[in-house]
């Protein structure tokens, strides 16, 4: 049995080799990269070559060369030759690392039919940025179905504002197909037409909202920290920027998952802004435990603080503030609820936000008021920009009046403790 053995070990080699002829293969060996690489090396312009190959069956090589490049189209090019004609089998990778400024590019470049990724161009959109960019940049060809370009950023690099402006400046120069586009806290599978859009709007969308992650796919998953708005809010202005890009995809909102303890909302906060959203319309931000409530005026907050107190628990342990973004000319004044001063609002007691409406009414209808800051026992006014000194006076008159009248601690004139 061992004299068998070792006369099939030895025939193993020649066998192999007879099989690769028959198939067409020329056998390969380390000296063949070899040669492969200092072909590379030869290439102006190109400033690395290094291979890391194994050597799994005798005539067999698998393995990566890495070749080193500046963000040069002519270098790329002649490197690329070389590939094409030289490399000595297709079970040899090669990766390409571009750089230029303080972008880094590393993987695949284009194919020897002329099509696959201009690594140079993607290297220098990045650079354009003017930030540090790492990209690992890979096409994958299934066997059935289309090829995909997946883009990853460098897990080091977490600013997601730099990630939208990164993957909007080098999505033109990606291949035309489907593009995933990855990086900490981003996760975009869209076509490479769509891309830019998606990481444009998301921009928008972060710069009135404290945006922190960003899945899109089949739907659209969206973490926030500080104030959390409503779906129905982030819908809306998405909608305002591209009804097409949206169209039948769900918009789901959360709390950021990596978000500060005191920035999480809390479920009894979502649910009281979804179901206020649902029956009346309401828009609602979330902050930890609070809900913010945009209303259009005064008579809206005394129905939507009426439909709260009708909840069975009424607004369920959450705090409640709300926001009236007034007109700007003293018709409607902006009205606000001081900072820390959400009030929990129980079901089967009065309504603690009545007295907060007369109080602004009060001030409305004396005139020339802009803003109205309500709330822990605190009133405060701001007249309108050029109130004549009458006005002012009677501003002061109302505020001394609501002062006896609800026993406020604390009230001011624009930003003044009001005289006594």
């Amino acid at each position: 049995m061992t004299r068998n053995t070792t006369r099939t070990l030895l025939a193993a080699p020649l066998l192999l080799a007879v099989v690769l002829a028959a198939a067409g293969c020329v056998p390969q060996s380390r000296e063949s990269v070899d040669e492969f690489v200092t072909a590379l090396r030869a290439v102006p312009g190109v400033v690395s070559a290094e291979a890391r190959v194994s050597q799994p069956l005798p005539g067999v090589i698998n393995g990566t060369v890495t070749v080193a490049i500046p963000a040069d189209p002519i270098v790329l090019a002649d490197a690329q030759k070389v590939v094409c004609a030289e490399r000595p089998a297709s079970s040899v990778e090669v990766d390409y690392v571009v750089s230029e400024g303080a972008a880094t590019v590393s993987g695949d470049g284009p194919t020897c039919a002329g099509e696959g990724i201009n690594i140079v161009d993607v290297t220098r959109a990045a650079a354009a940025v003017g930030f540090p960019a790492t990209l690992e940049i890979k096409r994958s060809y299934p066997a059935e179905g289309e090829g995909r370009t997946t883009v990853r950023r460098s897990s080091a690099e977490k600013n997601l504002a730099e990630a939208l402006t990164l993957g909007e400046a080098i999505a033109p120069t990606l291949p035309d197909m489907g593009i995933s586009y990855r990086s900490p806290a981003l996760d975009v599978d869209a076509p490479r037409a769509d891309l830019a859009g998606y990481l444009g709007d998301m921009r928008v969308l972060g710069e009135s909202y404290q945006l922190a992650s960003v899945t899109i796919g089949s739907g659209v998953r969206l973490g926030f920290e500080g104030i959390i708005p409503s779906s129905a809010a982030v819908s809306t202005l998405l909608d305002g920027l591209s009804p097409e890009r949206y169209a039948g995809l769900e918009i789901i909102v959360t709390a950021a998952e990596n978000g500060s303890a005191d920035a999480q909302a809390t479920a009894p906060a979502l649910a009281l802004r979804d179901e206020l959203a649902a029956s009346l319309g309401a828009t609602g931000d979330v902050r930890g435990n609070d809900v913010v409530f945009t209303v259009t005026d005064i008579d809206a907050l005394q129905e939507l603080t009426d439909e709260i107190l009708a909840r069975e628990g009424g607004s369920g342990g959450s705090g409640v503030t709300f926001y009236i973004p007034g007109s700007g000319d003293g018709v409607i004044p902006e009205m606000r609820v001081a900072p820390g001063r959400s009030l929990v609002l129980e079901a089967g007691l009065p309504n603690a936000f009545t007295a907060l409406a007369e109080q602004y009414r009060a001030l409305r209808d004396a005139g020339a008021v802009a803003t109205v800051e309500v709330g822990g026992g605190r009133l405060g006014a701001w007249t309108l920009d050029g109130a004549d000194p009458g006005q002012v006076a009677r501003v002061a008159a109302v505020l001394a009046e609501l002062q006896a009248r609800f026993g406020l601690s604390e009230v001011n004139l624009n930003n003044r403790p009001l005289a006594g």
